[in-house]
């Protein structure tokens, strides 16, 4: 929906909804069922994942995954992701939705921020903007999971992210792993999802130009009659959320 209202220069300009328009609708569609008729304000300070020991990652030819305490998630990457190549904001924002999927139930209140060295994530993710599909897809459905879960989350930008056991598990280093975290569980959480979910929008995503998806090319400004008077940073859900 922001995409589609980032393209109106006025208010009584026509638009026309189109197929990403309808898909934020039927979010709302499915999650509506789930709610209870209450909202309830969150916590009001902002929790570095690093304080509940929550780190994720991807790598770029192998898999991503993710450990919370001593639960931990990995995945390969099918191969029509690797078919496709997505860009790396992409592969990044992959953990952190299949992190929302498994956990998001054991993070009622609380507001998480997440951390990212690719600067083309942090953009994309505090625009809420994309040109890219794929992108966008997953965006909606890490927001999905966290109103059913009554979270929210942000991502900044961090230099050299220091990730030692989440990159062990997305490269199925499964021995470096065990070394990093030895109070880590035998096995891996079950994943519902083999992405199958997100393929429709990543092939969509296709006929968009090589090399356009840079932090450079993220334009994060809004058109003026969408601009706050003070600076605009996020979407200000954040104070004040629907809980399922």
């Amino acid at each position: 929906m922001l995409d589609l209202a980032h393209r109106l220069k006025r208010l009584d300009h026509t638009v026309y909804l189109n197929h990403d328009y309808r898909a934020d609708l039927d979010c709302w569609k499915q999650f509506l069922p789930l709610w209870n008729g209450s909202a309830s304000f969150l916590n009001p300070v902002w929790t570095p994942v690093s304080d509940m020991l929550l780190f994720t990652d991807a790598a770029g030819s192998i898999g991503c995954g993710g450990i919370c305490g001593d639960a931990w998630f990995q995945l390969r990457w099918p191969e029509w992701v690797l078919r496709l190549n997505p860009p790396i904001a992409w592969l990044e924002l992959v953990p952190v939705y299949l992190a929302c999927v498994v956990w998001g139930s054991h993070w009622r209140g609380k507001r998480l921020q997440f951390y990212s060295d690719n600067q083309a994530t942090v953009a994309v993710w505090k625009k809420f903007s994309s040109p890219h599909k794929g992108l966008l897809e997953i965006i909606r459905r890490i927001y999905f999971h966290a109103a059913k879960g009554n979270f929210t989350l942000r991502i900044q930008h961090i230099p050299g992210v220091a990730n030692a056991i989440a990159d062990s598990i997305s490269r199925f280093q499964m021995d470096r792993f065990r070394e990093l975290a030895h109070s880590a569980k035998t096995e891996p959480e079950p994943l519902d999802s083999n992405l199958t979910e997100l393929s429709r929008s990543l092939h969509q995503s296709l006929n968009a130009p090589v090399g356009y998806l840079t932090e450079k090319s993220i334009d994060c400004s809004l058109p003026t009659w969408l601009q706050e008077p003070e600076e605009l940073t996020e979407p200000e859900f954040d104070d004040f959320f629907l809980s399922a």
